[in-house]
């Protein structure tokens, strides 16, 4: 279904998108937004080396294992520890519990399929683990699900810029 997110088996509307594509340093990054009623996940400034245009996003994957590492079927050559270094803005909040949640990537699966001119039908699934439990990196384990598909028109638009 187009425009919901998942995340532990409960599904929600989408409320806000945005994914600007731009160049900087003569390298793409990613700068993806996406919220819903009860929270958002945020993917803010990825690396992605491979990637050229905006149209050449068609039929792409970003496929990173928990330690950012690129799994093999991974066509953008993503780097997330750049997105790291340079943001604590890659995360996934959801306010449906009492106490609201902040989670933690584990493995990240995105693929972009065109839909039309700049428009892409984008395909997330993440493992997620509780913030909290990331300071014990030693037994870390990602038993959270999230899940997003959406249509989003892509930008070149730096969000990061000074003007």
């Amino acid at each position: 279904m187009d425009n919901t997110v998942t995340l532990n088996g409960e599904t929600y509307p989408t409320t806000f998108l945005e994914l600007h594509l731009p160049e900087i340093r003569d390298v793409r990054h990613m700068f993806l937004k996406v919220f819903y009623e009860q929270g958002c996940f945020l993917i803010w400034g990825m690396e992605l080396s491979l990637l050229k245009s905006i149209e050449d996003l068609d039929g792409q994957r970003i496929h990173l294992k928990p330690d950012g590492s690129a799994y093999e079927d991974d066509t953008l050559a993503s780097d997330i520890f750049v997105a790291y270094d340079t943001s604590g803005a890659n995360y996934w909040t959801d306010d449906t519990d009492e106490e609201g949640g902040c989670y933690a990537y584990g493995d990240i699966l995105i693929d972009f399929k065109c839909t039309e001119g700049r428009h892409f039908h984008v395909h997330v699934e993440m493992t997620l683990t509780e913030h909290d439990d990331c300071l014990d990196e030693d037994n870390m384990t990602y038993p959270n699900k999230g899940i997003a598909d959406f249509i989003v028109e892509a930008d070149e638009k730096n969000p990061v810029a000074m003007d």
